[in-house]
């Protein structure tokens, strides 16, 4: 979740549009062996002004990125009612091997 410009400026809407986003995954996907197939990429400054800072999405995994270049998660600060994240992108744009990656802790 990320990019105000790309979402509609109703934070309902975006819930709703997200809601309904992740039941279509989830119903397409049930194979995956987990009770959902969806995890969730925001950070507190894109998940406030797009989502409200709602805690409704809280029960999915949460993937952050901060590019401080600290493979740890001793930076996070909780926010939407995730009080730890599952995944950091801690390096972004890196090039390995002629290949650019975002570097990735969990």
């Amino acid at each position: 979740i990320e990019g105000t410009q790309y979402w509609y400026s109703s934070c309902a809407t975006n819930q709703n549009w997200l809601a309904e986003a992740i039941d279509t995954v989830n119903s397409l996907y049930k194979g995956c062996g987990l009770d959902s197939c969806v995890g969730i990429y925001a950070s507190e400054s894109q998940w406030s002004p797009i989502m409200c800072n709602t805690s409704q999405f809280a029960n999915y995994p949460l993937w952050y990125a901060h590019y401080d270049n600290n493979p740890s998660f001793s930076d996070f600060t909780p926010f939407g009612g995730w009080t730890e994240p599952n995944i950091k992108q801690y390096e972004g744009t890196t090039s390995i091997c002629s290949t650019q990656i975002d570097k990735d802790w969990y």
